[in-house]
């Protein structure tokens, strides 16, 4: 995740935009890993490598403008359910103000509309060294950290929010990568 929300800061930086305050702090992404890393070498090594790849494999521009690094929301439960269409709550309940929250990896905009972003590393390959396909109907088919993260995101911002994209790194060399939306069922 540090190396990850690196490359999205120096993103920011350069294409003039300002970047999070942690990176103005600590703007060495080589130090923020190892600091963050002390005792954990190998970790330190894949992050360093993860890094370059990234790099090399989406470049300086996908067309995805920056909105947020590792950035927490939140929403209460009184407005994730007046949110919820379907659902008549009528006056307030004891548990309303009941605060959820979720730290987003990455918020982009891309094609006009907000896209939640979050990293999930996997060592699973094909037989080719690649990440298997996406299965919509597999571990990402029903998953509560991205219907809670839905529910708080559009709370946050309506209808600009689209939803969640899952971005797979594989952590073996060589690294490989992939984005795919994540389905939200009616149910």
């Amino acid at each position: 995740h540090i190396a990850l929300a690196y490359h999205r800061a120096i993103q920011m930086v350069e294409r003039g935009e300002t970047p999070p305050a942690w990176y103005t702090q600590q703007p060495n992404g080589i130090k923020a890993l190892e600091e963050e890393g002390v005792g954990y070498p190998d970790a330190v090594a894949l992050a360093k490598s993860v890094f370059v790849a990234y790099r090399q494999f989406y470049g300086a521009d996908e067309g995805w403008k920056t909105v947020s690094i590792e950035h927490e929301y939140m929403a209460t439960l009184g407005q994730i359910r007046r949110l919820m269409k379907g659902t008549h709550v009528i006056g307030s309940l004891a548990d309303d103000g009941e605060v959820f929250s979720s730290r987003i990896d990455l918020m982009v905009r891309a094609n006009g509309y907000l896209w939640a972003v979050d990293y999930k590393s996997t060592k699973d390959s094909n037989s080719k060294g690649r990440l298997p396909p996406f299965n919509p109907e597999g571990e990402f088919g029903l998953h509560w950290q991205f219907l809670l993260q839905n529910a708080i995101l559009r709370v946050n911002f309506g209808t600009e929010f689209r939803g969640v994209i899952v971005e797979r790194i594989m952590k073996a060399a060589p690294h490989d990568f992939q984005r795919s939306p994540v389905p939200l069922a009616a149910r």
